[in-house]
């Protein structure tokens, strides 16, 4: 096996508040394998964002690190200097937001959005950005991507903006996408139409995909290895299959159980 293109050891940190220091992460420790699908799940709180955030050291202002490594390709990121870390934002590690329309600049087109980013992290011109723009909508199966890349991101439905997102994460190439809530908020069945782009393109692409979710459902058809988190710690990693035929930890057999019986309320 390969070495891991990302390996989170022992990460901890708090969150410096007026009333004192409160938890954040304790000792997260976990590895992605290149290509494929992680899954990092557990409830609203458990970390799962944060750990996220801190990869790309997009954090709070107000949470401290403590200890630890993120290794990417070997490399500590919470080493790097500012600057390198603008080049492996986007360029080497890119990610996508839970709130589409949010993430994008209101009063710039999806066009020019798109365009800045490409020419940001690649070396091409204005004409070649604006090709690359058009082939990214294209295959994120935005119809008319050329009519549309004029177009600004009020004027995009949910799923839609979510797909412009994935185009801008994999306009610069990188090797890892980070997958923050990608479905929450949207339709069951453009939820699905959006995991299956992204099973397809990290399959058509060779790409590294971690999915930060709360969807045991979606997990269970998509990911081939799950990270389960509580209360800022991992309590348990394996397989797909493993974790949901024979998980371990008492907070997983939770949380698959909480998912069925939404299913069968959902019935």
């Amino acid at each position: 096996m390969s070495d891991p293109i990302l390996r989170v050891d022992d990460f901890s940190g708090h969150f410096r508040t007026r009333d004192g220091d409160k938890p954040g992460l304790d000792r997260v420790a976990f590895t992605v394998e290149r290509g494929g699908i992680t899954a990092v799940v557990g409830e609203t709180g458990s970390g799962k964002s944060l750990t996220a955030l801190s990869i790309l050291r997009i954090h709070p202002a107000n949470f401290v690190i403590m200890s630890g490594r993120i290794l990417y390709n070997g490399d500590n990121l919470l080493e790097c200097s500012d600057r390198e870390m603008r080049a492996i934002r986007g360029g080497k590690i890119a990610m996508v937001f839970q709130d589409a329309r949010a993430a994008l600049n209101p009063v710039l087109t999806v066009g020019r959005q798109l365009e800045d980013v490409c020419r940001l992290h690649r070396d091409v011109d204005k004409r070649e950005a604006r090709r690359c723009v058009i082939d990214a909508l294209r295959e994120v199966q935005i119809p008319e991507p050329e009519r549309r890349a004029k177009q600004y991101p009020h004027e995009f439905s949910g799923g839609m903006a979510q797909r412009v997102m994935i185009a801008m994460a994999l306009i610069c190439e990188p090797e890892l996408v980070i997958l923050d809530e990608p479905t929450t908020g949207l339709d069951v069945t453009i939820q699905a139409e959006i995991m299956r782009l992204v099973v397809a393109l990290t399959v058509e692409r060779g790409l590294t995909a971690v999915l930060i979710t709360h969807d045991l459902g979606v997990v269970a058809e998509t990911c081939d290895t799950v990270v389960v988190m509580q209360a800022g710690q991992v309590v348990e990693t394996g397989s797909a299959e493993q974790i949901f035929t024979a998980p371990t930890h008492g907070y997983t057999r939770q949380l698959l159980a909480a998912s069925r019986l939404i299913e069968v309320g959902a019935r």
